[in-house]
């Protein structure tokens, strides 16, 4: 019984986990849009100052890649651990 509920919740922790990881995807995906379109706005700051703003939205754009990354993998570790029933 309780050997059952433990790998119900590590099937769970790992579907949350994977779910994480799909939305700081997006999230970068949308950062890296958002960073692309404010240098088409204002193409005179391209070589100027390289308009900090979308630098700065890179930057947290890759940082959200790789916490994905991370959690997709702890994820995946999770989702192997779980043992069958039979």
């Amino acid at each position: 019984m309780i050997k059952k509920l433990i790998r119900r919740i590590s099937r769970s922790v790992a579907g949350w986990r994977t779910g994480r990881a799909y939305r700081l995807t997006k999230e970068a995906e949308g950062l890296e849009l958002r960073a692309q379109n404010n240098w088409q706005k204002y193409p005179s700051q391209k070589f100027k100052d390289m308009n900090e703003n979308g630098l700065a939205m890179l930057d947290l754009a890759a940082e959200k890649r790789s916490k994905a990354q991370k959690v997709l993998e702890k994820g995946q570790r999770t989702s192997k651990e779980v043992k069958p029933l039979f």
